[in-house]
């Protein structure tokens, strides 16, 4: 809010100058030398205390008043969204946004136990979804850089969910995690690709970024660094959302 007034202030000065100050100012408006003036609303002269204002001169000034609160409005309101959009840059920067967000479909998955999970589990947290298998081999050089990521943020409002499409190779998921020491992840199997085929995957590994709604952000499409301050601002800024 400080900053759209502060906008809102810079505007105001740029299009409507302060008329100079001081004796010559003063003493310009009482004689009409309007070269020595800035053409402003703030410079139209004012009548005589008690004396009522020339035909025309109040039209005039609530004109232009009018045009600058449109000028503003419409400038604060491109601001405003330009601010609140994801910050994309370095490592993220491929990460596409989709505008309108819409909310995920159910999709099924299962733990690493086999037993039937969820998204609700994770409903009112910012969530990062991951699809990925042992056999993948950009899948295995990105899975330390996410369990980075979820150590930095924490898991109180932010959580990997890593969805692996290990079928007959589903036994070798939980070996793979205690070796790589991913304890950050929250590690579920896709084993029938029932969610990646609800949520359209065509490549690993690909990551869909969640807000705490339940709505899709966006996805990044093949391998990332996800241990970086860039990945790190834009989770921080899906976390701070209304």
């Amino acid at each position: 809010m400080a900053q759209f007034f502060s906008l809102c202030l810079s505007v105001l000065r740029a299009r409507f100058p302060f008329p100079r100050r001081g004796k010559v100012a003063r003493a310009a408006r009482r004689v009409g030398d309007v070269s020595t003036r800035s053409e402003s609303v703030f410079d139209i002269p004012l009548p005589p205390f008690g004396h009522l204002p020339p035909p025309g001169e109040g039209k005039r000034l609530m004109r232009r008043l009018s045009l600058a609160i449109v000028a503003l409005v419409a400038m604060s309101g491109v601001a405003l969204a330009e601010s609140a959009k994801p910050p994309l840059s370095g490592s993220v920067a491929k990460l596409e946004l989709k505008e309108p967000r819409a909310a995920l479909p159910d999709f099924p998955f299962k733990s690493l136990d086999g037993a039937d999970a969820s998204y609700d589990a994770f409903k009112g947290k910012v969530v990062l979804i991951n699809f990925w298998a042992t056999w993948c081999i950009p899948c295995v050089k990105e899975m330390p850089s996410l369990n980075k990521l979820a150590t930095t943020i924490g898991k109180d409002k932010f959580a990997v969910l890593a969805l692996s499409l290990d079928g007959p190779t589903r036994a070798r998921v939980a070996p793979f995690i205690r070796d790589k020491e991913l304890t950050a992840l929250d590690v579920y199997l896709d084993d029938k690709r029932t969610a990646y085929g609800k949520l359209d995957i065509l490549v690993l590994p690909t990551s869909i970024l969640v807000d705490k709604r339940g709505r899709e952000v966006g996805r990044l499409a093949g391998e990332a660094e996800w241990d970086t301050p860039e990945a790190a601002a834009l989770i921080r800024h899906l976390i701070d959302e209304n």
